[in-house]
């Protein structure tokens, strides 16, 4: 099955077909590394992740890339030996950059927050400067449609942040968010990108990225804290007998 399952996401158009069969792709990886990498079955899957962070003319086939992200994790942990294919994280940045589906915009943006986290202890803010440095210089050394690469992920990634879903995705975005923060590099400090946020009208103003990741992570984190304070609120008057206000 595992031989047939890239030809069928390769010559099918069929978003619900493609997202199984990109969960069952997945699920090959993680249980059979050993048996892909020893068939050569490894360039086949990557002929998979160029298929799946193509940007598709028909906009309604987008949610066809509902796990690319993950495929893509996999595929470099598993596969390349935790080494990622810059072809392929130049891709994504263009993926992201077209793309509208904020799950979309999650998934992709999760392969770089791991690449971030990885280049140190994944749990704490210890981190290899010299590897994330190395990261952004890649990020800004090529351009779409007249706009940094590293402009298109951390306008798109902000912008979206406050919508990503999941437990892990924040906790890694979060802290994929605050080392690039911590890093003080020049290219990121001088960057101007999008000041604007869901509460606010005005999108034409610029803010410094430092300033604006900061207040992305307060703001998501105080919303993080809010609805926790909701929930033991809650669990609190039922414990009592108490019906929780709507």
């Amino acid at each position: 099955m595992i031989t047939s399952l890239p030809n069928l996401l390769l010559a099918n158009e069929d978003n619900e077909l493609q997202v199984q069969a990109t969960i069952c792709l997945k699920n090959f990886i993680r249980v059979a590394t050993p048996t892909i990498i020893k068939n050569g079955f490894t360039a086949e899957i990557l002929k998979v992740v160029a298929r799946l962070i193509e940007v598709p003319k028909d906009k309604s086939f987008e949610a066809a890339s509902l796990y690319a992200g993950n495929l893509i994790i996999l595929t470099f942990n598993n596969l390349l030996e935790g080494v990622a294919d810059l072809d392929i994280l130049q891709k994504i940045v263009l993926k992201v950059f077209k793309s509208r589906t904020p799950s979309i915009i999650q998934s992709l943006v999760l392969v770089y927050s791991r690449i971030i986290n990885n280049t140190g202890d994944e749990e704490t803010f210890d981190f290899d400067r010299v590897k994330l440095a190395e990261l952004v210089e890649f990020l800004a050394s090529f351009s779409i449609e007249n706009r940094m690469g590293l402009k298109i992920l951390i306008d798109k990634w902000l912008l979206q942040q406050s919508l990503f879903r999941g437990k892990h995705t924040k906790t890694a975005t979060f802290m994929a968010l605050t080392k690039l923060f911590l890093l003080k590099d020049k290219k990121i400090e001088n960057l101007l990108v999008i000041g604007f946020n869901p509460s606010h009208t005005n999108i034409n103003s610029d803010v410094c990225a430092p300033l604006k990741i900061l207040s992305t992570l307060i703001r998501c984190l105080d919303n993080e804290c809010g609805g926790q304070k909701e929930s033991s609120d809650s669990t609190n008057q039922n414990s009592m007998g108490e019906e929780p206000e709507e």
